[in-house]
């Protein structure tokens, strides 16, 4: 009888410890999911609510970035097209973000336009250069850039 006691006991204490980690685990988890879910939903109401762009770019990119992390694609085209409508003042990082959204989809074609009209607003962003050489290569169109000293690409 207490050989049965003792066997229990220590059943118990393995199985707590396996399952406390697990259980702080998971509500951390939770927590974050919430959290974030609770942030994106706030930021929608809000840009949806107020017909203005009166927020500062901190708020668009928090907003787009929980949209990104969250995988909600379509979320995220669509609230950037919105501010499109608006006719935001900086348009170069909305189509670079419409490109990305597009690219991680396979829509190459659509993210080469979006890229190229990113460039046509700054043209002398690298960023944007290597993005698009990017997209470019998945095209299997390998622009060849020659300058004094060579090929370049």
């Amino acid at each position: 009888m207490d050989h049965n006691i003792i066997l229990f006991r220590l059943y118990i204490i393995i199985a707590l410890c396996f399952l406390i980690p697990l259980s702080l685990l998971v509500s951390i988890q939770l927590y974050s999911l919430f959290k974030s879910y609770a942030l994106t939903y706030f930021l929608l109401n809000f840009f949806l609510n107020n017909n203005k762009v009166n927020c500062n770019n901190k708020d668009y990119d928090t907003l787009f970035i929980l949209l990104l992390k969250q995988q909600r694609f379509f979320l995220c085209i669509s609230s950037v097209e919105y501010l499109l409508s608006l006719r935001y003042s900086e348009l170069d990082p909305l189509y670079m973000l419409l490109a990305y959204c597009y690219q991680n989809h396979n829509f190459c074609y659509v993210a080469e336009y979006y890229y190229l009209k990113a460039l046509s607003c700054s043209p002398n962003n690298e960023i944007i250069l290597s993005k698009l050489t990017q997209v470019s290569s998945k095209l299997s169109k390998h622009p060849k850039l020659y300058t004094n000293d060579g090929l370049i690409l």
